[in-house]
């Protein structure tokens, strides 16, 4: 497992060379719950901010550069006004990119993050509360929070074969 804190001091190190001005971060977290995010930056009362970083991205070595790309996508929120990705974030982004070759973007997928389809797959399966699957083909599909589809299955047909949903509690 990749070492948080240590990373975090290697990603504060490279916006320290580019004299990119991010404030105090009292703590780097680990969110072992956080399905739809990799990372969330928080500003706390004192003006300082609170990082949390999605477990899946310290797992291993092969997800390094995933792990480093989302500390600074958040160190880059703590730099005054880019508390959103506008102007100011994106030249931050884009100078780290052109130093460092690491790409800082506003949304990722896992297979930019170093985590394969497969991997992928296995994780959604394992976590998900839900399993949606086509009556007639058997096509599966794993959610984790309430919505239409699962809610509602019956009222949806499968594009590719024209079958209706039924909605399973994933065990």
């Amino acid at each position: 497992m990749l070492d948080l804190n240590y990373e975090a001091l290697v990603c504060k190190r490279m916006l320290d060379d580019l004299n990119i001005p991010y404030r105090k971060v009292d703590s780097f977290t680990i969110n072992t719950r956080a399905a739809n995010r990799w990372g969330q930056c928080k500003r706390n009362n004192d003006e300082t901010f609170t990082i949390n970083i999605n477990i899946r991205l310290l797992e291993s070595e092969k997800t390094l550069v995933g792990l480093r790309s989302t500390i600074l996508h958040e160190l880059l929120h703590t730099c005054s006004g880019c508390m959103n990705h506008g102007t100011q974030w994106k030249s931050y982004a884009a100078k780290v990119y052109n130093k460092y070759g690491i790409r800082i973007s506003t949304k990722d997928s896992y297979l930019n993050k170093g985590i394969s389809q497969e991997e992928q797959v296995e994780y959604k399966k394992s976590t998900a509360k839900y399993k949606v699957v086509c009556k007639k083909c058997g096509y599966t599909i794993y959610k984790t929070k309430k919505c239409d589809l699962v809610n509602y299955p019956g009222n949806f047909s499968h594009r590719n074969c024209g079958g209706t949903f039924i909605c399973y509690i994933n065990n």
